[in-house]
């Protein structure tokens, strides 16, 4: 997985947080998609750095995991999922969370 930066600063979730949820996610991905480029990058902004990078490398989708939380959790942070499957200019793919979370 290579890495990037992007506009803005890392949310503030701590670092090693951040960092599990993110192998996580890329482990879910490996097991739907081997084949798949992975990329990681740092921004504030999380959904228009997602978008960035896949127009950076073209990718033909995207794909995530959401972190979860609960519904007003959500709401007050934007609903980055929504964002991702309303705005984007490529397919989107939501991987189901695993069982144990």
């Amino acid at each position: 997985m290579s890495s990037k930066k992007a506009k803005g600063v890392p949310d503030k979730t701590p670092v090693e947080q951040s960092e599990g949820i993110a192998e996580d996610a890329a482990a879910a991905v490996r097991a739907e998609f081997p084949e798949a480029g992975l990329e990681k990058a740092y921004s504030r902004d999380v959904v228009n750095a997602i978008f960035d990078v896949a127009e950076e490398i073209d990718a033909s989708a995207i794909a995530y995991r959401s972190r979860g939380g609960n519904r007003l959790a959500q709401f007050l942070s934007g609903d980055l999922s929504l964002k991702l499957v309303t705005q984007a200019d490529r397919p989107v793919i939501a991987l189901p969370r695993s069982d144990t979370e």
